[in-house]
């Protein structure tokens, strides 16, 4: 299993989000708190007093009975560059072995079509992409998770890049 070769993969379930397939999940992004916490991404500063904006998104969540989460999309391309298909089976072992250990509280995967300007040839690609929908406590440790699935993806199956879109939100089930 990845998750072994991969330490800085392992991640301890949340009781917060267990048994989501049971309950409704509703998640609920802010808007007006256009801020990212720091520790979620290298390279992303959050604007003024963080504790001022963690109270502000505590209250937020509280409003709709949530609790203060962190809802990820990771875009993933499923072309290589010698234009043959990341396939079914690599897919889901990739899935199985590397992104579920780290979340196992859940996950959405979604069939997509992405379009990006490659930087070095220049013409728009259209390829096949899936996206996989997390929801997660936050924690110090999940910026460096995400980034070691997005580099485990890249390396695996010769990919320039992984989108990641992050948002501060609230979550209740």
């Amino acid at each position: 299993m990845d998750v072994f070769r991969y330490p800085a993969l392992a991640l301890k379930p949340s009781s917060a989000l267990a048994n989501p397939w049971r309950r409704s999940v509703r998640l609920f992004l802010l808007p007006g708190i256009a801020w990212l916490p720091a520790a979620l991404l290298p390279g992303c500063t959050a604007p003024g007093d963080s504790a001022t904006h963690t109270t502000a998104l505590n209250g937020q969540c509280a409003l709709y009975g949530g609790k203060p989460a962190v809802a990820l999309t990771l875009a993933f391309g499923l072309s290589r560059p010698n234009g043959a298909p990341v396939t079914e089976t690599e897919w889901h072992e990739f899935l199985d072995r590397v992104v579920v250990p780290v979340f196992p509280d859940g996950l959405t995967v979604l069939d997509a079509e992405g379009r990006w300007r490659d930087p070095d040839s220049g013409p728009v690609i259209r390829e096949a992409s899936r996206l996989v929908w997390i929801v997660a406590p936050r924690s110090p440790d999940l910026a460096r998770h995400v980034q070691e699935i997005r580099r485990i993806y890249e390396a695996r199956f010769n990919q320039k890049a992984v989108a990641a879109f992050v948002h501060p939100g609230c979550v209740s089930f």
